[in-house]
């Protein structure tokens, strides 16, 4: 292996630049979507009511579903990717909230390693509002995106109430069959 070779290799690691361009790359690739579905809404403000995707309630789920994944122009192999990136959304938030919670119950115990720091600073109004909005919103996402996986694989619309009475809460990367 050459010097210069070795010199960029070592400059790579020590600036981190793998890890920053393996990180801005799987989120403008988590982006995506995000834009070809805001693109999708933003069509579907431009529709008379009887031609948006879901609007007729009477209907079934799944026609609900084949109706949406028409009009925003997904395919199955759009459709398996997105079970892919909800899986891996749920269970990043999952072990986030989880790891989230606990800080925050060691946070608040009177002999914690957290202690020597000064209790007040930890137990301060401002931050205890924001620990109980962040204890409350990672879980919700992860239910958000146990909610996608379950109605991708499903193939229909179904309510986050019909998601929790199912028993199936736990995503799979790919569809199971019916």
């Amino acid at each position: 292996m050459s010097a210069w070779k070795r010199t960029g290799r070592a400059i790579s690691f020590l600036t981190a630049a793998d890890a920053w361009g393996t990180v801005t790359r799987s989120t403008i690739g988590y982006l995506k979507p995000v834009s070809r579905d805001l693109g999708g809404l933003v069509k579907a403000f431009g529709t008379s009511p009887e031609q948006a995707p879901i609007s007729d309630p009477a209907s079934d789920d799944a026609v609900r579903f084949r109706r949406a994944v028409r009009f925003f122009g997904h395919t199955e192999e759009s459709l398996q990717a997105r079970l892919r990136e909800t899986n891996a959304a749920f269970w990043t938030y999952l072990v986030i909230a989880i790891l989230w919670i606990g800080f925050t119950i060691a946070s608040f115990a009177p002999h914690s390693s957290f202690g020597a720091v000064g209790m007040s600073w930890f137990t301060s109004g401002p931050l205890v509002v924001f620990k109980l909005v962040m204890t409350v919103t990672l879980p919700m996402l992860a239910l958000k995106h146990g909610l996608a996986n379950w109605q991708i694989r499903r193939r229909r619309l179904g309510s986050a109430a019909e998601y929790l009475r199912s028993g199936d809460l736990l995503p799979h990367p790919r569809a199971t069959a019916q």
